[in-house]
């Protein structure tokens, strides 16, 4: 998984909250993110997609992410075994195993403010609430459904190290559930490759 920032950002938090996401969806999320670097001539575009299996009953993620720059595309599986404490990423024949820090649920914390209840479309339309807070030092928008808090689209941008970033998410096709749970099962080479000590970044990190 694309981890530079919130991949499927809508904060994580462990303590009071407005509303959650859903326990188990599925789902497309469409991710865009601008890299600025001091003294860079142009900021560095980084446009993902992902194929999500969201399951927070049982502490776990399942991607299929594509990725996209200006002179690189690749294609990579990532499950996130919160339960375990264990990343699977899975690019070809190759899997590598990293630590994963505890799993939260994805939430609207409860500081964050309201900014509009709205609708898109027009004859069924989707009733949404927009909020806006600030996690970690950035500044955040993010708009969920109003009857059920699932993600719709996400705004970020602040600084980190130095760095500016700036990222947007959309999300699309999203059906409640989990059609196939084996999408959270690694495959069978993963079982004899060593467990890697990951160094957690003190930023926000990918979440879904």
């Amino acid at each position: 998984m694309f981890q530079i920032l919130v991949a499927c950002s809508v904060a994580f938090v462990a303590s009071a909250q407005i509303c959650c996401v859903p326990k188990q969806w599925e789902g497309t999320q469409g991710n865009v993110l601008a890299i600025n670097r001091p003294n860079a001539v142009a900021p560095m575009i980084v446009s993902t997609s992902y194929l999500m299996s969201y399951d927070a009953t049982n502490q776990r993620i399942a991607t299929i992410e594509t990725t996209s720059s200006s002179n690189f595309t690749s294609t990579n599986g990532v499950i996130l075994d919160y339960a375990n404490g264990i990343q699977y990423t899975v690019q070809g024949p190759r899997c590598t195993k990293t630590t994963l820090g505890p799993f939260f649920e994805s939430c609207i914390p409860a500081d964050a403010n309201k900014d509009a209840d709205t609708y898109y479309g027009a004859f069924t339309p989707l009733n949404v609430t927009a909020y806006s807070y600030i996690k970690s030092g950035f500044q955040v928008y993010s708009t969920m459904t109003r009857d059920t808090c699932a993600p719709v689209q996400e705004v970020l941008y602040g600084e980190y190290d130095g760095v500016r970033y700036m990222q947007s998410l959309g999300y699309s096709n999203i059906t409640p559930g989990i059609k196939d749970p084996l999408v959270f099962m690694p495959p069978a080479f993963c079982d004899n490759v060593p467990l890697i000590k990951a160094n957690l970044p003190g930023m926000p990190v990918a979440t879904l």
